[in-house]
Formats: C-alpha cells, sequence, structure tokens
C-alpha cells in the first residue's frame, strides 16, 4: 500500500483478519493453505508468509487489491 498512515494499517489489519476468519473457517492450517495458495497461484508462499498477512504486516498492494475484487 502506499503510505503507511493509520488507515491503510487499520485497512490491513482488516483484510489480514478476514483472512485468518476464512482460513479456520475452511479447517485448514498456515502451512495448508500456504501450499494451496502457491498450488494455485504459481507463486511460492510459506507459512510464515500467511501469518504475516494474517497480522496485517506484508499485504502487497496487488494481494490488497486481489482480496477486494
Amino acid at each position: 500500500m502506499k503510505g503507511d498512515t493509520p488507515q491503510d494499517n487499520l485497512d490491513k489489519r482488516e483484510v489480514g483478519e478476514r483472512i485468518r476468519l476464512l482460513r479456520v473457517k475452511m479447517g485448514l492450517t498456515q502451512e495448508q493453505l500456504a501450499k494451496e495458495m502457491s498450488e494455485r497461484l504459481g507463486k511460492k508462499y510459506t507459512p510464515n508468509m500467511i501469518s504475516l498477512y494474517e497480522n496485517g504486516q506484508e499485504l502487497s498492494e496487488d494481494e490488497f487489491e486481489l482480496y477486494y475484487a
């Protein structure tokens, strides 16, 4: 995301929490989600990356926009 305002951080945390809730609802571990995303999206994802996403720390602008598409 461009900038690092409190609003940007809130949005990232909000998206991260939604990712976590969906993952838990689907009954997946972070490792399982990382594997599934890697296979489907053709990009290497790790459980650590999933953790960072869920904590709103590492969402790229493209990933953030993809979530809201």
